[in-house]
């Protein structure tokens, strides 16, 4: 199968189970707080924040071994290939479980202390003592789990993967339903987390061994291989660290500052920009960096400049729909979904709508950073952004509150990573006239889709579920007449897989 073909697959599998998978998100969560307290709820989503915070112990190795996995099957074949294989898995093995030792050793220390920040009552202390450690000890054995789903990303099975994750998150958030409702305690998300870590690393478990011929042994330990990963995976954790500061420290800093009820608030009102810009758009990253990786070995740099071309097109034309459908559309929504006492209120969407928009793009294109292999300038400017963020957050969120902890999220990385993407870019090419021109087409093409969003909203719109979903519906549908109509139309004798291929190429 092409390339390209595997990475709509990848991305078409990916995002029809995160549709699927934020669907019942929707549904459960007004189960999940109507069977608990909002503060329960809050320190739950607290303690994500803690272990993702946590999680950065694995030094990025598992971003380095799909990119250093990637180059050994481009280069070597045969025994050679096989030996080469087994001595990068066994090392990459290794150092995952010196992280999960460390990842819960960390979450012991911490334990005593996330207590006193977020004031945890005494009557709630054996609630948050389970649930702390469970989901400690979860995010413990997903690193070294994790080596399994790595070999089939690097191997472009990304559908193969997407379908198993797709499959655990379902049964994480149905599990996680019928124990709040029978049993009313947050521990048991606790619980269903590590059971999903547990079903899901035994799938991937036996699909890498069924497709791939390959062996762990601390004896194929290799110190060589630990230096490289761990140049390579160093420089991009320092990088990750920026994006966990941007998505983890508002609900630390929310939960210590105002209170851990404002924390599922906050949470509720950036559902949208969390589905738009991070669930959907953090996919694509994913699905086209293998196959990037490899062009890139291959010497594949004018491949890179037409990838890079179309996807900005993509991006730009999901960030101005989703921006101005969050900006329109999102006090409804929160307002249906959890209730009008769950909304942060206009000036906080505002800051989400201008983010959303970012995190499209930036987000989207960042990976080409992971392609290049350009690492460490990139992670000085990331573990820059998290200082401003952190100080900006504590300068804000006492006067400002959610607003202004969204605020110094937006302002830190506007100024440092996204300042510095926009440097790189130009610098390599890849920002010239030429793209500037498919940028303003895409702006001139979406004013339809603009005009149709804001009229909806002003005189049309039924403050229903059926109304939101009919303005969703048909902005979508007008969306892809404006831009792809002519494209479908004249390629509508060829495969599915095909007409998006041309859609994404401009119909080349």
């Amino acid at each position: 199968m092409p390339r390209s073909h595997k990475a709509i697959d990848g991305f078409a599998v990916d995002l029809l189970g995160q549709i699927i998978n934020q669907f019942l998100t929707f549904v459960s969560i007004p189960i999940i707080i109507s069977n608990t307290n909002q503060s329960n709820y809050g320190f739950w989503l607290t303690i994500g924040s803690i272990m993702t915070w946590i999680s950065i112990t694995d030094l990025g190795i598992g971003t380095a071994l799909t990119r250093q996995l990637i180059k050994v099957q481009t280069i070597f074949d045969g025994d050679q290939l096989l030996d080469k294989r087994n001595v990068l898995l066994s090392t990459s093995f290794v150092f995952f479980l010196i992280a999960a030792i460390v990842f819960f050793v960390c979450s012991i220390f911490l334990y005593p202390v996330s207590i006193k920040w977020f004031h945890i009552s005494a009557a709630d202390n054996r609630t948050y003592f389970l649930t702390y450690f469970l989901a400690a000890f979860a995010g413990a054995i997903s690193l070294p789990l994790s080596i399994y789903g790595g070999i089939l990303e690097a191997n472009q099975k990304m559908v193969l993967n997407r379908n198993v994750a797709t499959g655990a998150s379902l049964f994480n958030i149905l599990f996680s339903v019928i124990c709040i409702y029978i049993f009313k305690d947050v521990q048991f998300l606790a619980l269903s987390l590590l059971l999903t870590v547990l079903l899901k690393s035994l799938i991937l478990y036996f699909f890498a061994h069924k497709n791939y011929a390959f062996s762990l042994n601390f004896s194929s330990f290799s110190k060589q291989e630990f230096q490289g990963l761990l140049k390579f995976g160093g420089n991009f954790q320092l990088a990750k660290l920026a994006n966990t500061v941007a998505s983890n420290t508002d609900n630390l800093f929310i939960g210590s500052n105002l209170g851990l009820g404002f924390v599922p608030i906050y949470t509720f009102t950036s559902k949208f920009f969390q589905t738009f810009s991070v669930v959907i758009v953090s996919k694509i990253p994913g699905v086209i960096f293998p196959g990037l990786a490899e062009i890139f070995d291959q010497d594949g740099q004018h491949k890179i400049q037409i990838v890079f071309t179309c996807l900005i097109k993509l991006l730009v034309r999901i960030g101005i729909f989703g921006s101005v459908f969050v900006c329109l559309f999102n006090h409804v929504f929160v307002r249906l979904w959890v209730g009008e006492f769950n909304y942060g209120g206009d000036y906080l969407n505002w800051v989400l709508v201008y983010l959303l928009f970012y995190e499209t793009i930036f987000r989207g294109t960042a990976s080409l950073i992971l392609v290049y292999g350009d690492m460490a300038s990139w992670a000085y400017v990331s573990l820059f952004e998290a200082i401003l963020n952190i100080i900006l957050s504590i300068l804000l969120v006492r006067d400002y509150g959610l607003t202004g902890i969204a605020f110094a999220t937006a302002a830190s990385r506007t100024f440092t990573t996204g300042a510095y993407l926009i440097f790189y870019f130009i610098r390599k090419g890849l920002i010239n006239k030429s793209l500037i021109k498919v940028v303003l087409e895409v702006f001139l093409k979406s004013i339809p889709t603009i005009v149709f969003l804001f009229l909806f909203q002003l005189y049309f719109i039924d403050q229903n579920w059926f109304g939101l979903a009919a303005v969703g519906i048909l902005g979508l549908l007008i969306n892809v007449i404006t831009f792809d109509l002519l494209t479908i139309w004249r390629f509508k004798h060829e495969g599915w897989r095909e007409i998006l291929s041309k859609v994404l190429y401009n119909g080349n």
